[in-house]
């Protein structure tokens, strides 16, 4: 499987890629999502690439941290 670091395993893949998995409890996972979802509302439809999916915005956010 892919090793363990803390409660977050990362293991890097092929092509570039890598794979993000976590681990906690549903009330860690509340505070993760509202701090995901903070100021990071639905892209506009008329958006030029589109709108982005719910997890897309938050991978995208995870990432500004």
């Amino acid at each position: 499987m892919f090793p363990q670091l803390g409660k977050v395993p990362i293991a890097d893949t092929f092509g570039g890629k890598s794979y993000v998995k976590g681990h906690g409890s549903t009330e860690e996972a509340a505070i993760l999502r509202r701090a995901l979802l903070k100021d990071n509302p639905p892209d506009p439809a008329d958006c030029p690439e589109g709108p982005r999916s719910l997890s897309d915005r938050m991978w995208d956010k995870l990432i500004d941290l």
